[in-house]
């Protein structure tokens, strides 16, 4: 049986081939050949990241961020930005590991200058935060370029919560409401503007400087720009910059008080010559004033004055000590408060006075619980 098979088998096989692979019926088909096996396709290897320094890194950072910040933001990111191109910017960037800005933040927290080989003032912990944040922002950007700029990220790990170094937070001086008329009883007549409308009105310092003369109308003090330093020029110079877009809050209408109206009235009976951006309080030159100057020259001599030189406080703590009384008296909701000073949101408000608010036997969460039901 089994050989009739595989003769008969055969026989089929053979009349196969003889007639040339035509397919019957009883024959068996041709063998269907295995596929061909598809090549994997090839991996492409990343490009291997330039070699660059991390000095030239920066400088491409600076450029790539370069209309897109605000000259404000700026000003924060210009001392940190050359503190990193001293101190690390002649080392390639493939070469920088995160022992290299260990040291670095140890260096400065201690004072050493390793380039200069000498003593220099420490930095608060806050500011090295500042500065490693900078740099990771820097990696980040060089990491995620095409072709990538840096293999790695030696940063990442630094400026994670828990790694930073602990900063302690800032604290204001804050002084009483007889302190406060004191101050502004003792400045120069030529600044007295400034002082009143921080102590009485709560306004930063760079919005007081840039009141114009068409921001004061009605019995009110209209604040709708600030001056700022830009420091992305050579030298830098100062500018004003109009609030809108993200800063929208800070655009608010303020009562004036008596003292702000006469204040107001002697500044514009001082105004003589130049006076290109309209304001009330320009220098010689017309131009905005800059902070150390007005510091030097108004600050420092009213605080002499009145006994409070030494003391620590700020044209920041004028209105802090003005937002504190007035959380304190309890005659304003937080939600006001918050409008008043400006603020971006009323959590600020809260976090910043609500130990004020809560002296006054207030209750300021339930503004927000009542504010997110609605």
């Amino acid at each position: 049986m089994f050989l009739d098979q595989w003769y008969a088998e055969k026989q089929r096989r053979k009349l196969w081939t003889e007639r040339g692979g035509m397919h019957a019926g009883w024959m068996i088909p041709a063998p269907v050949g295995a596929p061909a096996p598809t090549p994997a396709p090839a991996r492409r290897r990343p490009p291997a990241p330039a070699r660059v320094t991390f000095g030239e890194l920066i400088d491409g950072w600076r450029a790539f961020k370069l209309g897109t910040v605000r000259a404000t933001t700026w000003r924060n990111y210009e001392p940190s930005l050359r503190a990193l191109a001293y101190y690390l910017g002649d080392r390639r960037a493939d070469e920088l590991t995160e022992t290299h800005f260990i040291k670095y933040r140890q260096a400065r927290e201690k004072g050493l200058d390793w380039v200069a080989k000498t003593q220099i003032p420490p930095l608060k912990p806050i500011t090295i935060n500042q500065h490693l944040d900078r740099a990771n922002a820097i990696f980040e950007w060089a990491t995620a370029s095409s072709p990538p700029l840096a293999a790695e990220n030696p940063v990442a790990r630094l400026v994670k919560r828990g790694n930073k170094l602990k900063a302690e937070e800032f604290e204001p001086v804050v002084v009483r409401a007889d302190a406060i008329e004191a101050l502004i009883a003792a400045a120069a007549p030529e600044f007295r503007l400034e002082f009143t409308l921080m102590g009485h009105l709560a306004m930063r310092w760079s919005e007081a400087l840039g009141v114009g003369e068409a921001h004061l109308t009605d019995g009110k003090v209209l604040v709708r720009q600030q001056v700022i330093e830009d420091r992305t020029t050579r030298p830098c110079s100062m500018t004003i910059s109009t609030y809108g877009g993200k800063t929208k809050h800070a655009r608010r209408d303020l009562w004036a008080s008596d003292a702000i109206l006469k204040a107001s009235q002697d500044a514009r009976a001082r105004l003589d010559g130049p006076n290109p951006h309209q304001l009330l309080r320009p220098t010689r030159t017309g131009q905005p004033y800059r902070a150390n100057n007005w510091l030097r020259q108004a600050w420092v001599p009213a605080l002499r004055r009145v006994g409070l030189e030494g003391s620590g406080l700020t044209p920041h703590g004028l209105r802090h000590s003005r937002l504190s009384i007035m959380a304190a008296s309890g005659r304003i909701t937080l939600g006001d408060l918050s409008a008043f000073a400006g603020h971006s949101n009323v959590a600020f408000t809260l976090t910043r006075y609500g130990d004020h608010f809560s002296s006054a036997g207030i209750r300021p969460e339930l503004y927000l619980d009542a504010q997110a039901a609605s």
